[in-house]
């Protein structure tokens, strides 16, 4: 209520933080409140999940943190050199497939399609 309130005063900043703390105390609440099961059963409670048995095996963390380490800065580079290069009009000259930058002067490019004075 906070949240809408807030957006109807015209403060979108406050009103998105009263949002997420809103939904951060739900969440939080149910975690609380199912603590140390993850997953009810209804069927049983020794089918429960709980935080013990859903945990993966030490080696599994270890070769994903290993994996993570590796590719993460891999992935951001590629992200950072993929945004240069966007379908935007002033692209650098290396991203282009032909290598030249836009306003090269001379070639079929810089000429007007329709212009009698090109042979």
């Amino acid at each position: 209520m906070a949240a809408a309130w807030l957006a109807e005063a015209g403060s979108q900043g406050w009103a998105f933080t009263a949002a997420a703390v809103a939904i951060g105390s739900v969440v939080g609440s149910i975690f609380f409140d199912l603590f140390p099961r993850v997953m009810v059963s209804s069927t049983n409670s020794a089918y429960n999940l709980t935080v013990a048995n859903s945990a993966s095996p030490s080696y599994t963390l270890k070769v994903m943190t290993v994996v993570a380490v590796v590719f993460f800065p891999l992935v951001l580079a590629y992200q950072g050199g993929a945004s240069t290069c966007s379908a935007s009009a002033s692209r650098p000259a290396r991203c282009r497939p032909d290598g030249r930058s836009k306003r090269s002067t001379g070639g079929p490019e810089s000429t007007a399609v329709g212009d009698p004075h090109t042979a």
